[in-house]
């Protein structure tokens, strides 16, 4: 059995003290991303509009309020 030691951290990253996760659109406005990654969906399954949902009734609920 071979063994393979962990590979080093990168230098330039030692630094870093911690990560801050934005999980629900606090630090970062994510929702146009959000809306345009549903779009892109909604056209890749052969739909060519939003499918009748209106986002803006959405903000800040789970993707699976969305779809339900």
């Amino acid at each position: 059995m071979t063994s393979v030691a962990p590979a080093l951290p990168d230098p330039s990253l030692r630094h870093i003290e911690g990560i801050i996760f934005d999980m629900d659109g606090v630090i970062v406005d994510s929702e146009p991303r959000h809306q345009q990654a549903f779009m892109d969906i909604f056209h890749e399954i052969g739909y060519a509009d939003n499918h009748g949902i209106q986002f803006e009734n959405y903000l800040g609920k789970s993707d699976r309020a969305v779809w339900d």
